[in-house]
């Protein structure tokens, strides 16, 4: 069983350094914290980054607590991939297309992804292509979105354990908060679009065979 020694030691370097980002006798923030994310490229996903708050000071903030986060790593992905083999369907799934080691590997790579400070073009097609392995496997939304906040209850149990200063603590839930947020605002836009293509292609291949009949419909009658 881990001291209380050692939970207390992988957020000390954080809560040094994030003194001057949330300090309740000080309300000015560092210009870059209410600097909005923007990039050209990014389209109007630039616009939905400033509808849920995401600035530039949550991306350093992030990269702070990412020395510290990857520690619990372990703890995260291993708390919620039980809770997704107690589902049978999504067990199923997983004995079907991978295995559980497999996807707790992938998963740690995709969180310690999330905690850098960039989000770019490559950031957001990576989540589009995880979209699609949704897709392709067979997970639904629904049960992604259950999945996702189940990750975001594991994240908010080692805040509330290891940060005790309240209002630390309320910065780094809204960060993670945000950044979650948008990780499932892009793979359910991702979802839609595949949907979207995937009745394109119904609607292509009904005309198809109707334009097919008809014409063997036309070259049957008499002259």
């Amino acid at each position: 069983m881990e001291s209380t020694a050692h939970y207390e030691m992988p957020f000390a370097f954080m809560k040094k350094n994030m003194a001057h980002v949330v300090s309740s006798a000080e309300v000015q923030r560092d210009p870059l914290e209410e600097s909005y994310i923007y990039q050209e490229k990014l389209g109007e996903l630039n616009e939905q980054m400033r509808m849920i708050g995401l600035t530039v000071g949550d991306l350093q903030l992030l990269k702070q607590l990412r020395p510290q986060m990857e520690q619990k790593l372990e703890a995260i992905t291993d708390a919620f991939y039980q809770s997704v083999v107690d589902v049978d369907k999504l067990r199923d799934i997983i004995v079907q297309h991978s295995t559980i080691e497999r996807l707790k590997q992938t998963l740690r790579d995709h969180l310690l992804e999330i905690l850098n400070d960039e989000i770019n073009e490559a950031y957001v097609g990576k989540r589009f292509r995880i979209a699609e392995v949704h897709k392709r496997v067979g997970l639904e939304p629904k049960w992604y979105l259950s999945a996702f906040q189940n990750l975001q209850n594991e994240f908010f149990k080692i805040i509330y354990k290891e940060v005790k200063e309240e209002e630390q603590h309320i910065r780094i839930v809204s960060t993670i908060t945000k950044l979650l947020s948008l990780e499932q605002l892009l793979v359910l836009e991702a979802c839609e679009k595949e949907n979207m293509n995937e009745k394109q292609q119904q609607y292509e291949w009904v005309r198809k065979e109707l334009k097919q009949s008809i014409a063997a419909f036309v070259g049957e009658l008499p002259i």
